[in-house]
């Protein structure tokens, strides 16, 4: 399994333990929405998931995502 997927399973594993204020990669997050990553910048772009925090690694806030993810149907 290549390192960066390893990694975001990590994330995925710990994010009820994370800070609110932590930062997510954009693997992890697409992850959690269940897209690919670039699906992920598309609804970014599309504005149904939120924007990132950071663009260089590109980051995503981990009390926002929370948020999104909740608020999902």
């Amino acid at each position: 399994m290549p390192r960066r997927l390893t990694q975001a399973r990590e994330f995925v594993e710990k994010l009820d333990s994370l800070p609110d204020d932590g930062r997510l990669p954009a693997d992890a997050v697409a992850t959690l929405f269940a897209v690919s990553r670039r699906t992920l910048l598309r609804k970014v772009k599309a504005g149904s998931i939120p924007a990132p925090t950071d663009q260089s690694p590109l980051t995503f806030n981990v009390g926002v995502i929370r948020r999104a993810l909740r608020s999902l149907p």
